[in-house]
């Protein structure tokens, strides 16, 4: 029995080990430390990261699988490449899927409980945002804040395949505030996420009101936010580098 306990412990440990490996890639790349196209230096982030080499394998195997990098013939792994136009595509991807969430969130009911803690989301992003997303820790809580939101009304939605799916897609990088850098962000682009938020309330509504196509439009409405933040970054990024 001690033997089974051991075991289950360093299979613990290896997943996590694997899970600090595949946040610190993705924090990487998402910075921009690690550029699209660019080799990954496996030793080098392991010892950073202060890991072996092992956890740091399993964990690019797991990002080569989410779409995050490419592995060479040759051996070694790249960050991938993304185009605009790829990006505006799996939020756009995201987005569909959302819609539908809201929809069967909104046919199937919510607890009183459950809307409450919705609200206390919306309040806390609305807290968050005020006066502005002026420090890369603000951003990190709305970020995490926005992903407690969604993960809770795709709970609502009670569906194992639409959860399966939208899982997979939500891992995909640059979706979303996920894939925002606090750097990258003037103040309009800022000023401008802070007012999406009502789409959050609308969302809330339309789900206590069993209204579906009204809170599947403020998914829409907001994903279309997201893409025009995505383009301000890039061409803000483009009339840097010229």
């Amino acid at each position: 029995m001690k033997l089974v306990k051991k075991q289950e412990g360093d299979a613990d440990l290896a997943e996590n080990r694997e899970l600090r490996a595949i946040a610190g890639l993705k924090r990487l790349i998402s910075d921009g430390s690690l550029q699209p196209g660019s080799r990954i230096p496996e030793n080098a982030i392991a010892q950073t990261l202060g890991l072996s080499r092992t956890p740091m394998r399993s964990a690019l195997k797991s990002l080569e699988a989410e779409n995050w990098v490419v592995r060479n013939t040759g051996g070694g792994y790249f960050v991938r490449e993304f185009t605009l136009r790829d990006v505006i595509d799996m939020i756009r991807l995201r987005g569909a899927m959302e819609r539908l969430v809201l929809l069967l969130a909104a046919e199937r009911g919510a607890r009183v409980s459950d809307l409450a803690e919705l609200e206390r989301l919306a309040q806390a992003i609305d807290a968050t945002c005020h006066p502005d997303i002026d420090s890369a820790d603000k951003l990190d809580l709305l970020k995490e804040l926005d992903g407690d939101f969604r993960k809770l009304i795709l709970q609502l939605a009670d569906s194992s395949l639409v959860t399966n799916i939208l899982m997979r897609t939500m891992s995909l990088p640059f979706i979303g505030l996920s894939g925002l850098d606090y750097e990258s962000l003037s103040k309009e682009m800022r000023q401008n996420l802070k007012a999406s938020n009502g789409y959050y309330r609308e969302m809330i509504a339309a789900i206590r009101e069993g209204k579906g196509m009204v809170g599947a439009q403020a998914v829409t409405e907001q994903m279309h936010v997201f893409i025009a933040t995505m383009r301000a970054v890039v061409d803000s990024q483009g009339s840097r580098s010229r």
